[in-house]
């Protein structure tokens, strides 16, 4: 249970954290080259498989690149 306060009037955004064993992700990338002029689209996604025995229904994942 988490006891939350806050000090101002209004929604408030909440941001948590939950560590975890037995999640894996790989990541796949294809990049589609135009003949004509050499430039090209990449494209990536994410496969997040968990066998950690504990279900996360509805939630949700964000992924920021490590550049």
């Amino acid at each position: 249970m988490w006891d939350v306060e806050n000090e101002n009037a209004g929604a408030q955004t909440v941001e948590a954290s939950y560590l975890t064993n037995g999640m894996n992700w790989q990541s796949d990338y294809v990049l589609v080259l135009n003949p004509d002029d050499g430039h090209g689209d990449l494209q990536g996604w994410v496969t997040l498989t968990n066998t950690s025995g504990v279900g996360f229904e509805n939630a949700r994942c964000n992924w920021w690149p490590a550049i």
